[in-house]
């Protein structure tokens, strides 16, 4: 019986939030910027995690709905809890600027690292820098190279111009 009930919950829940992209969009083409808001919120508040994530970025650029690097933190830590690898990749960016939250670049490691290991490329990209240069962690040139080595095999040319730098 729980299968089945988990089964209509998932099969109804998919379904009854299906168009809030769809919605969101056409109040964004409408200029209702208000409602864009409302709309991603409501999905986030449902259990929406692409929700969540789309309303932390834009919570973080400013961009359609008012910057709120508070609220863009708070999502992107809720998102980065659930698994998605870019917000936690994001969540490092503002510890290591510092960008609407105090600076601390062992958090900004920590997350990169957990992005990382689920393969998110710009993540490990930064981590590799952070430990080749020893920004804000101990230097480690071996990690780093192992890090951008990866990347570079991967196919990711920035990782292998890092490698050609001294």
């Amino acid at each position: 019986m729980k299968k089945v009930i988990m089964a209509l919950y998932l099969i109804l829940g998919v379904n009854l939030f299906a168009d809030w992209p769809t919605d969101m969009l056409k109040a964004y083409n409408n200029s209702d910027y208000v409602k864009v808001e409302e709309i991603m919120v409501k999905a986030c508040d449902d259990g929406i995690i692409d929700a969540c994530y789309d309303l932390a970025s834009r919570y973080s650029d400013g961009r359609i709905i008012k910057q709120d690097k508070v609220k863009a933190k708070v999502l992107y830590t809720k998102v980065c809890d659930a698994g998605n690898t870019g917000a936690c990749y994001e969540l490092g960016l503002m510890y290591y600027y510092g960008d609407g939250i105090k600076q601390d670049k062992i958090k900004a490691k920590e997350l990169y690292t957990k992005a990382c290991d689920k393969l998110n490329i710009d993540a490990c990209y930064d981590l590799g820098l952070m430990y080749k240069n020893g920004d804000g962690i101990k230097q480690d040139k071996i990690k780093a190279k192992e890090l951008h080595t990866m990347l570079c095999d991967g196919g990711v040319a920035k990782a292998c111009s890092e490698l050609k730098k001294k």
